[in-house]
């Protein structure tokens, strides 16, 4: 066989190897959408499918503003009432979606179901490059696979999962293949390096949210080309190089001054303290530690997560200290995966993602060292077939664990639906008060604006947003809703400033002021010795203000799941940076019975004379027990366990939710969701509703008499 033909046979078993990489890696992905069309409730909505993650709305609907020609620079219905600016130009992902769109007529909610998948199989693509520059053509597609087949990355860029996250590995895999390809490059050399330089201004669009970061990333691997090409005597390409980035640093001066280059350091420090150490960095706590994704994984769920197994980590972390210690050049080319990656292993679940490359590194140099010794010893038959199997056996535990795994959408259809509902029920500029996992689903569905989501979520933002929920009084939840929608971060901040209140002074002055209402507000002002905010003429116009925009409340199911959270928000007290974390769980079905007939079987049941609930073999002494009518009126039964849990239970419905270690039970958030009870005072008037599912309340502000009805206060 001459050596061309050898050659050529060489490449077509790559490109095969590479192409049956990127089609089983689609396959993977879109596998789920076989169960999705066995359960359209759960997954549709008006004939659209529903995203697999709460950031995808976000890139969805700036999509859909540049199709209609809406894309504004300033944002309104974001942080209202301030509102954001927006990236420019528009984000990398949402251009490309508007033009799929455009061309094909496709909607975007197909379009973002279909291309998470399609771009997470070609990440093959973009570490094939590097790889090869550090092994054999077999270990390369090995390694290729492992991260195509990853269960974490598999995950990040599944079905429906319209995010940034499949290029923000994938970009920066192929910058540091092109500097790797400059580095040994005799001709062309000027193009490998264009190229790296391309990717990482390519990285810094797509990733919109931190268009920093991809520069920092790119640093270090950068540097080592550099340092390796001086060495080589190049120097005339050496300064082609430097002229050019020299060139495109000028150019960001003089666009944006120096502004970018400390920002840079700034937000890549604060996002790691955001993400990495977990604490309430000041007065406020820090969203990271509700966010599951953020959360510290063990080893165990680690090699679950990245490679499918504990043992195949163990057995790619073996081969990449072979390969780091084999070829040292790689340590750099690689540090900020080896960064990012040590610490998804041991901090954020999140940054997994940037380990999955290093495990296909791993287990990729195992195999391509296996093939060399196998050569060595003149194995032709098995120098190949025999590392294809190993590496094949080794990829199994994670592309079983992919193959059986069915990703459903983040948010329930029947919420969505009711976000549809809002926008058919509410003004346009109306204003929906909800929890900021439902901010870009809502400014997407719902068309309407919110304080917070995804990304605007701080520690000071999301305490204001759940002190309503845990209030017992209507009054005070209603003004505090309809201050902060007109007044908003801003407006808070300058009370504290205007007064010299640190946070836990401040946040207890304002709670102060709008539970006395407009009529004795500013008695109450004087009482505390406020001093009046430069350009408000009363602390009643500051404090209760006519809302520019209607303010509506948007209640769902979710908040029944995430009580542990939102109401250790909404009773933060910065004095000591901790709240109260209730005891609140949802029963369903639940049964009452009577010393006559028995308990449903396979259900919690309630023995009414004794104040016991069975939950399977355990039986819990309750203090009291509440049975919820059909009108929200609420018939309470106390019992002889002092200090027991709290139970309520509709009847009708066998719905039920146990409470203990907090006053839960008098939150609004409970009296409207679950008791499903009007309010007294008049401040809340129910406009939608899917019982347990969602509701919309239309929150009323003060009567311009300023006569504020005393609330009647809820059981417990």
């Amino acid at each position: 066989m001459s050596p061309l033909h050898h050659f050529r046979r060489e490449r077509l078993a790559i490109a095969f190897g590479l192409m049956t990489v990127v089609a089983l890696g689609f396959w993977v992905r879109f596998a789920p959408y076989g169960a999705w069309k066995q359960h359209p409730e759960r997954c549709f909505v008006q004939g659209d499918p529903l995203p697999t993650t709460f950031d995808a709305p976000y890139y969805m609907r700036l999509a859909r503003d540049v199709v209609e020609g809406t894309y504004a620079r300033q944002d309104l219905q974001r942080a209202v009432p301030d509102g954001v600016n927006r990236p420019w130009p528009a984000p990398l992902l949402s251009l490309l979606t508007a033009g799929i769109h455009q061309l094909s007529g496709v909607s975007i909610p197909w379009i973002a179901l279909v291309l998470p998948p399609i771009l997470g199989a070609l990440l093959a693509l973009c570490l094939y490059v590097p790889a090869r520059a550090l092994m054999g053509p077999l270990g390369a597609v090995i390694a290729c696979a492992a991260l195509v087949f990853s269960p974490f990355v598999v995950h990040r860029t599944n079905l429906g999962r319209f995010d940034t996250d499949s290029l923000n590995v994938g970009l920066p895999l192929l910058a540091i293949g092109c500097l790797m390809a400059w580095v040994q490059a005799r001709r062309r050399a000027p193009l490998w390096f264009a190229a790296a330089v391309g990717s990482v201004v390519l990285h810094a669009w797509w990733w919109d949210q931190s268009p920093q970061t991809p520069f920092l990333l790119a640093a270090i691997p950068m540097g080592t080309a550099l340092a390796m090409r001086f060495r080589s005597g190049d120097r005339q390409s050496l300064w082609v190089a430097v002229a050019l980035l020299m060139a495109c640093a000028g150019a960001v001066f003089l666009l944006k001054g120096a502004t970018p280059f400390w920002q840079a350091a700034e937000r890549a420090w604060g996002q790691l303290t955001y993400m990495l150490v977990k604490q309430a960095p000041a007065d406020f706590p820090n969203i990271g530690l509700s966010i599951s994704e953020q959360v510290r994984p063990t080893f165990e769920e680690v090699g679950r997560s990245v490679a499918g197994h504990s043992v195949v980590l163990g057995i790619a972390a073996i081969g990449l200290l072979w390969l780091l210690i084999r070829q040292p050049r790689a340590l750099f080319f690689f540090a900020p995966f080896l960064v990012l990656g040590f610490g998804g292993v041991f901090f954020a679940q999140r940054l997994a993602i940037f380990t999955a490359p290093l495990v296909g590194l791993g287990l990729g140099t195992l195999v391509d060292r296996l093939q060399h010794q196998l050569g060595s010893f003149r194995l032709a038959r098995v120098a190949f077939a025999g590392p294809l199997v190993v590496g094949a056996v080794m990829l199994l535990p994670a592309f079983v664990k992919v193959a059986q795994t069915v990703r459903w959408p983040s948010e329930s259809a029947p919420v969505v639906q009711g976000m549809v509902e809002a926008s058919r029920r509410t003004p346009k500029n109306a204003v929906l008060w909800a929890w900021w996992d439902h901010g870009y689903h809502i400014q997407y569905w719902g068309r309407r604006g919110t304080l917070a989501d995804g990304e605007i979520h701080g520690g000071d933002l999301v305490v204001p947003l759940a002190i309503p929920l845990v209030s017992s009084d209507d009054n005070f939840a209603a003004d505090f809703m309809i201050f902060f929608s007109t007044r908003g971060l801003a407006g808070m901040h300058a009370f504290f400033q205007a007064n010299n209140l640190n946070a836990a002074q401040g946040l207890a002055a304002l709670k102060t002021m709008l539970s006395a209402g407009p009529d004795r507000c500013e008695a109450k002002a004087q009482e505390l010795g406020l001093q009046r905010i430069p350009q408000e003429d009363s602390w009643r116009a500051f404090f209760f203000p006519d809302p520019p925009r209607p303010v509506y409340l948007f209640l769902d199911q979710l908040l029944l799941k995430t009580a542990y959270w939102w109401y250790w928000f909404g009773t933060w007290n910065p004095a000591t940076r901790d709240g109260v974390h209730p005891a609140y769980r949802p029963l369903y079905p639940v049964a009452v019975w009577s010393d006559g007939p028995n308990r449903q079987p396979r259900t919690a049941g309630v023995h009414l004379q004794r104040g016991e609930l069975h939950l399977g073999d355990r039986i819990i002494p309750l203090g009291t027990l509440g049975l919820i009518g059909p009108n929200g009126t609420r018939t309470l039964f106390r019992y002889r366990f002092e200090g027991g849990p709290h139970l309520d239970v509709h009847r009708a419905a066998g719905f039920g939710v146990l409470m203990k270690g907090a006053p839960i039970a008098e939150s609004l958030f409970h009296r409207l969701f679950f008791v499903n009870a009007p309010p007294s005072s008049g401040r809340f008037r129910r406009i939608a509703h899917r019982p347990f599912v969602y509701q919309l309340w239309e929150v009323l502000p003060a009567s311009l008499e300023g006569t504020r009805p005393k609330p009647k206060r809820p059981s417990p």
